[in-house]
């Protein structure tokens, strides 16, 4: 069982960093205690966003319920045939995560497959704790590990950095989701958005930044350089964003290079070299 257990980390970390080259880029900066978990995490969310974005099948919604329920099946007795499942599992099963985040994860999805136009307050509240929140949570089960005090005192922030995430992917990737998949995910608005309304959105993202940032640096410093990198490169194209009309994000997906990749890795990890070194004087 250890090999396979093995095994299926490493499938893991094939899927997160075939689909994900920043997000794999601020996962090596985490301990190696702890690292495979988080890929593990990505592996299964990365899984049920290809059934409810890329697949199109009419059977989306049964594939998406039957994959929850492999899921689920391999949290409640520690064992899978699908190795992704069983990778993620295992995780679950050592951190202990709450089986409502995940409940929750799968409510979202299914509203991909059918998402409501205009979307209400209620279900994009709904949408962005299912989607993004929750995941933000489990990663912080893991980095927290035994010490519930932590957890607790830290997870609104992670939540924050979560939503702020799930909102910048949301204007990056408007002009794919509105013209392939016919949603908008913005509360009450019809495409398309308005500079106005854009600006608002980037407003509230500017909230969720600054209660996440406040939390990343009382994160456990085998995780704090990650999140912290990550925290950056999102920012960078939350800015990115906000300097281009919002007819523009409908016509083509707002990128970072890897040379500026590359810089926010460096920059990152040099201010927070610099506020360790101060905080220890």
């Amino acid at each position: 069982m250890d090999l396979y257990t093995k095994t299926s980390y490493r499938a893991a970390r094939v899927v997160t960093n075939g689909y994900s080259t920043s997000f794999s880029s601020a996962i090596r900066l985490i301990n190696r205690e702890h690292r495979d978990h988080i890929h593990n995490i990505y592996g299964v969310v990365r899984i049920a966003d290809e059934i409810v974005d890329t697949y199109n099948g009419r059977d989306a919604l049964q594939q998406l319920n039957q994959y929850e329920a492999t899921i689920m099946g391999a949290v409640d007795c520690g064992y899978s045939t699908d190795v992704l499942a069983h990778a993620y599992a295992s995780t679950v099963r050592l951190y202990s995560i709450d089986k409502a985040y995940i409940k929750a994860f799968f409510v979202s999805m299914r509203l991909d497959i059918n998402l409501p136009q205009p979307i209400s307050k209620r279900l994009y509240d709904r949408y962005i704790y299912g989607s993004a929140e929750v995941v933000g949570l489990m990663c912080l089960t893991v980095f927290c590990g035994e010490n519930k005090a932590l957890f607790n005192d830290l997870k609104t922030g992670a939540k924050s950095l979560g939503a702020a995430f799930q909102k910048i992917n949301f204007l990056r990737d408007i002009g794919d989701d509105s013209r392939r998949l016919g949603r908008d995910y913005f509360l009450n608005t019809k495409s398309p958005l308005t500079d106005k309304q854009k600006k608002e959105i980037e407003q509230d993202i500017s909230k969720d930044f600054a209660v996440a940032h406040h939390a990343i640096w009382r994160l456990p410093i085998n995780s704090r350089r990650a999140v912290y990198v990550a925290y950056r490169y999102y920012h960078a194209l939350a800015h990115k964003i906000s300097g281009v009309p919002i007819a523009t994000l409908y016509e083509r997906r707002i990128r970072i290079s890897n040379m500026h990749k590359t810089l926010i890795v460096m920059r990152a990890l040099l201010s927070q070299t610099i506020k360790n070194r101060w905080v220890r004087l």
